[in-house]
C-alpha cells in the first residue's frame, strides 16, 4: 500500500513544488495539499502517514511536535539560513522528524518519506554533524556551577524526553503516575534552568548528563 502523504507549504508555489518532487518518486500518494498543517486534519479523504512540510521558523515548531505525538511522521525542509534554535532541532530530531534542505533532491524526500513512515529519521551527514557539534560545545563554566545534581530518577526522566517522551509514557515507562512524571520534569527543568523540556535536554545534552541515543 502507497504511503498517505500531505503537502504543507504556505506559498502555492512551494506547494506545487513539493508535490511535484514526492509524486515524482511514483511511490507514495498524496492525500493533502494544504497551506498549513491546521487544513491537513480538515481535508477530505484518508488521513496521512506522513506529513512534508515547508518550515517556517516564525510558526514555531509546536504543531510538528503534535503531529509526531500523535504517530504521523513529519519530513520538514528548510533552508540553511532558517536559524531554528538548536532546543527546537533536538525536540524536533528527538521526536523522530526528518530535516533536509530546502534545495533537497527527489530522491532525498522520497527516501525520507519511507524513513519517517517507519519511525526513523533521515537527515544529511552534514547537518547530524552540525547539531552535534553544537549540542557538544562547553557551556559557560559559570552557568554549569549553578546546576544543581538531578537524582538518578531525575537523570532516567531526562533521558525520556530525549527519547521524545511525554508526560503519560514517561509515567507508564517508569511505573509512577503522571503527576509525579511531571513533578520530575518540572524539578529537571529547574535544576536546569531550562524555560522548556526541549532546551532541558539540550542542556542535559552539552552537559554530558545524557547522550543521544
Amino acid at each position: 500500500m502507497p504511503i498517505r502523504v500531505a503537502i504543507v507549504a504556505a506559498p502555492p508555489l512551494a506547494r506545487a513544488g513539493l508535490r511535484q518532487l514526492v509524486v515524482a518518486a511514483g511511490r507514495h500518494d498524496v492525500v493533502a495539499t494544504v497551506a498549513t498543517a491546521g487544513e491537513v486534519a480538515q481535508a477530505d479523504g484518508p488521513a496521512p502517514d506522513v506529513v512534508v512540510a515547508d518550515l517556517d521558523p516564525g510558526d514555531g515548531i509546536g504543531r510538528w511536535l503534535d503531529w509526531l505525538d500523535a504517530g504521523v511522521g513529519v519530513v520538514l525542509l528548510a533552508p540553511p539560513e532558517a536559524g531554528i534554535a538548536i532546543e527546537d532541532q533536538v525536540a524536533l530530531l528527538s521526536r523522530g522528524a526528518a530535516w533536509l534542505p530546502a534545495d533537497c533532491a527527489e530522491a532525498e524526500v522520497a527516501a525520507a518519506i519511507d524513513a519517517a513512515a517507519v519511525g526513523l529519521v533521515a537527515l544529511r551527514p552534514a547537518t547530524l554533524e552540525a547539531v552535534l557539534a553544537e549540542v557538544e560545545r562547553p557551556s559557560d563554566p559559570t552557568h554549569q556551577d549553578l546546576i544543581e545534581p538531578l537524582t538518578p530518577r531525575e537523570l532516567e526522566v531526562l533521558r525520556l524526553l530525549a527519547g521524545g517522551l511525554g508526560n503519560k509514557r514517561i509515567a507508564s515507562r517508569l511505573a509512577i503516575s503522571e503527576h509525579t512524571a511531571k513533578f520530575h520534569v518540572g524539578r529537571i527543568m529547574a535544576k536546569l534552568d531550562a524555560s522548556s523540556r526541549a532546551e532541558a535536554v539540550a542542556i542535559g545534552l552539552r552537559q554530558r548528563l545524557i547522550e543521544l541515543a
